[in-house]
């Protein structure tokens, strides 16, 4: 779930390294992924089972964004857990029978909190498909 709503963030040029991947970030029960090109911004947070280790959740690192389409394409199913392991600079992911074994993004990623207002007073609630069907036609009319 919070890949798909992350990864189409990711920069696609390779100017700016630490764009193009997803950060992860653990906060106590809870993981952001968050993604950026430098113009547009994706963060979603996701629940997790239970909390991780206390030297787990203190890092903050950057997946690619191949090996985030790859966990993309394997697919999720409510009834399978995903554990991750962070060695050195890489992370193994295990996911049913599947390991997935990727290099980390090294570098620094953008302060997104800076961007995010915090002392907004409207809010607005739509339904999901409708607003999706709605900018699905707007993009037909752009192309």
């Amino acid at each position: 779930m919070g890949i798909q709503q992350s990864l189409f963030a990711t920069a696609k040029e390779s100017s700016r390294y630490a764009i193009n991947g997803v950060l992860w970030e653990v906060k106590g029960k809870k993981m952001m992924f968050v993604a950026t090109d430098g113009r547009r911004l994706a963060r979603c947070r996701v629940e997790l089972e239970k909390a991780p280790p206390k030297e787990m959740a203190e890092h903050k690192i950057i997946v690619p964004a191949k090996t985030m389409a790859l966990l993309e394409k394997i697919g999720s199913q409510d009834k399978e857990s995903v554990s991750v392991k962070l060695i050195e600079n890489q992370v193994l992911i295990r996911y049913a029978t599947v390991v997935v074994s990727s290099n980390l993004v090294e570098g620094n990623f953008p302060k997104y909190e800076d961007i995010i207002p915090t002392d907004y007073d409207k809010k607005l609630s739509l339904s999901t498909q409708a607003a999706l069907s709605a900018v699905r036609r707007a993009a037909l009319l752009n192309q």
